[in-house]
Parts: C-alpha cells; structure tokens; sequence
C-alpha cells in the first residue's frame, strides 16, 4: 500500500478513494497531500450592504461607539468591530479630529470669518491659473537670456 501513494490520480467518490490501480480503499487509510483540504469548497459570505455606508461615518468621524453603528445598520456587535479592525480606524482619534474641527469652526465664528471649507473648484481653477502664472513670468524667455 505504500508504493500506491505515489499514484498520480485518485478519484474520490462518496467517502472512497479509488485508486489508479484498482483498489478501493476508506478515505481515512491513505494521506495524501490533498486529503488535507476541506472537501466542500466554500465561498465567503457576502458583505453586509451597509459596510461601506458605516465605515464612512466612523472615518469621518461622526459613530463614536460600536453600538451606535448597530443601530445604524442591525449588523452584529461582533461583524461592526471585525470591520472597524479591518479597517484599521482608531475611532477616539477620528472624534476627537472632528471635535477639533468643530472648535475650529467656532472660534472662527467668534472672530466674525467664514468656517474652514474645503475650496471649491472655482478656487482650485483660480489658484491654478495664478501659479502658472507665476511659473511662466519666472521661467519666460527673456529672464533666461538675462
């Protein structure tokens, strides 16, 4: 029986393995290398729909708490904070970033200016066209014969 586990093809078949050279034998009696994977192939189980949507909200700062997230979207306790370390989200850090936002934003509005926001595109075109302004007027023709 040895020498037949170096049989290159086996066929398993309801619990046996039948053996290029004939014999049947249990599955049990020869170990071979693919005796030790699991005989049904399994597929992960799909992803919660609001994963995603939830991990959002703890990125940005506005879940301080597992359970607030479980309320959010009825996933288990145990699934939300197997996402969070997915993930890798510190979710102190990320409230209290948002905190300081928020305190940023009042002394802001103590000192009768606008709240910080991100620029707009018009902005981001405005500055753009300036810089390459700047750039050409530094780079021109005659300031390099100069």
């Amino acid at each position: 029986m040895g020498s037949q586990r170096t049989v290159v093809k086996m066929v398993r078949l309801l619990g046996f393995c039948a053996i290029a050279g004939g014999d049947v034998v249990r599955l049990g009696a020869l170990r071979g290398k693919t005796d030790s994977l699991h005989p049904v192939a399994t597929m992960a189980p799909p992803r919660h729909p609001l994963r995603s949507y939830v991990i959002a909200l703890f990125r940005h700062g506005d879940l301080v708490s597992v359970r607030e997230a479980v309320q959010v979207c009825g996933a288990s306790r145990q699934a939300v904070s197997k996402w969070i370390k997915s993930e890798g989200i510190n979710i102190g850090a990320r409230r209290m970033s948002r905190i300081a936002a928020y305190a940023t934003n009042a002394q802001r509005h103590l000192d009768g200016l606008p709240p910080v926001r991100p620029p707009t595109k018009r902005q981001m075109r405005k500055s753009l066209q300036e810089a390459m302004r700047r750039f050409n007027e530094a780079n021109s023709r005659k300031s390099i014969l100069s």
